[in-house]
């Protein structure tokens, strides 16, 4: 028993997230609290083998397990909005003159205001924070503030490096594009106080209200550059777990650090909204259920579709992959065939004439060929997967959704496209004379925040209503 003992501790001590090379300082996940939906969160315990638990502090408030509102299957800690005193605290804190450090938190708001949110604090009272301001990703080092004034980004991964130097800016992150750098130079505060999440402090001072998933804190030594390696690596493994798509990325990496993923020849023009599942031991990824959060175009899954990930009974072989990007189309084009038309696996039974302009591009990483299960989350009677954008039906196969709407036993291989095709009727069924159509489904408009850019016609007219209209 000590041994199996041993060798279970080991295992868990030797995944680092992203499989990162760089002193793991602090590892909170919400996916690893054993405790009932809706239930208080007292303890939130630290993966880093350093003991750094969060903890209530004295009679303050404390988050909520959210096992409804999550982000691809994963649940989080719910900070409610007006409960200002709602914390978790570690009595102290790991701040290091000598030290950069590396945060990466995913998180969602409740809602955009003008005020300040504290997602994490190094060390309360010394302004070394990060969180949520007007609704974008904020960081302070010793009271100077990085900020961007975007239109609300609301929710995503933001990740922030502190050089602690004053020779070398800091710089913020979102979703792996970088966002802003500080205008000058500056260490942090190492002065004492407590590391608080929900707060800036240890009082009621800047509250967080929203939604936390996970909390990463990366160190190396003070004075070196941005290991663009490691926070590749760190990113891979947040995007894929929580569906989270990057800017401005390049490729994707597993725990050795090799690409399992990149934006070159074709994937150039399908990078749009990346999503998948794989396993990656070295890194404790293992996604076995994935849908984009910003985009959900489709939920890509294996057996049984759970309510969490980790409920998911299903297995994937370790190191192995399987990622789709979007061209980031909307809308649908004429695809017209009548009932017994011939497919390369079979023939339809009911007659389509429309497909979705937006595309999915599978990349395969340990293995050529997956078979999955797909549920469209848009309007869709079958799933069409072809080695050619263009779906003729000699080179592509397709998948008829069943009651539950899902395509089952989906074989998805390298480089395969993925759209849906279905049959568009009319309004009542009349046809005659139809000269627009608009509805408002989320695949009809094309929107900027809060704002709608494009109505799209479901007619062959293309009478599409636009802003620049």
């Amino acid at each position: 028993l000590a041994i199996y003992f041993q060798l279970i501790m080991g295992i868990a001590f030797a995944q680092k997230p992203g499989g990162t090379t760089l002193e793991v300082e602090l590892w909170l996940k919400s996916d690893e609290i054993m405790s009932a939906n809706n239930a208080s969160v007292t303890s939130w315990q630290d993966k880093s083998g350093k003991g750094r638990d969060h903890t209530r502090y004295s009679n303050h408030g404390v988050p909520t397990l959210d096992k409804v509102n999550m982000m691809n299957f994963h649940p989080s800690l719910h900070f409610e909005n007006g409960a200002a005193n709602t914390k978790l605290v570690y009595p102290n804190h790991f701040v290091n003159g000598g030290r950069s450090y590396y945060t990466f938190y995913v998180s969602r708001l409740n809602s955009a205001d003008n005020s300040y949110g504290v997602v994490y604090t190094f060390n309360e009272g010394r302004q070394n924070e990060n969180g949520w301001r007007y609704g974008n990703p904020w960081m302070r080092t010793d009271d100077h503030l990085v900020a961007t004034n975007t239109p609300p980004l609301m929710g995503g991964m933001v990740s922030t490096f502190r050089t602690n130097t004053t020779t070398s800016v800091d710089q913020l992150f979102f979703n792996g594009g970088w966002l802003a750098s500080m205008s000058n130079a500056r260490a942090m505060n190492a002065g004492s106080g407590s590391s608080v999440i929900g707060n800036e402090n240890l009082a009621t001072t800047y509250p967080f209200y929203g939604h936390i998933q996970e909390i990463i804190v990366l160190s190396t030594s003070a004075g070196l550059p941005l290991n663009t390696t490691e926070i590749e690596k760190v990113h891979t493994y947040l995007s894929l777990k929580y569906g989270v798509g990057l800017n401005d990325t390049n490729r994707l990496k597993n725990s050795s650090g090799q690409n399992i993923w990149d934006a070159t020849g074709i994937n150039l023009n399908y990078r749009s909204n990346l999503f998948g599942i794989g396993k990656d031991s070295g890194s404790g990824l293992d996604q076995k259920q994935s849908v984009n959060y910003n985009n959900k175009f489709a939920t890509v899954f294996l057996g049984s579709l759970a309510a969490l990930n980790k409920e998911n009974t299903s297995n994937l072989n370790d190191n192995t992959f399987l990622i789709f990007g979007s061209n980031g189309l909307k809308g649908t084009a004429p695809y017209n065939y009548l009932p017994g038309t011939s497919f390369r696996n079979g023939s339809i039974s009911t007659e389509v004439n429309k497909i979705t302009k937006t595309i999915l591009k599978a990349t395969t990483y340990g293995q050529s060929s997956f078979t999955v299960n797909i549920r469209p989350e848009r309007t869709a009677s079958y799933v069409l997967v072809s080695q050619n954008a263009t779906f003729a039906p000699s080179s592509t196969r397709i998948y008829p959704l069943d009651n539950n709407k899902v395509a089952n036993d989906v074989v998805v291989n390298h480089n395969d496209y993925i759209a849906y095709a279905y049959y568009q009727t009319a309004p009542g069924g009349i046809n005659d004379g139809l000269r627009v159509w608009l509805n408002a489904a989320e695949e009809n408009v094309d929107v900027s925040g809060d704002n709608v850019d494009v109505w799209r016609d479901l007619t062959s007219h293309g009478n599409d209503y636009s802003v620049a209209a």
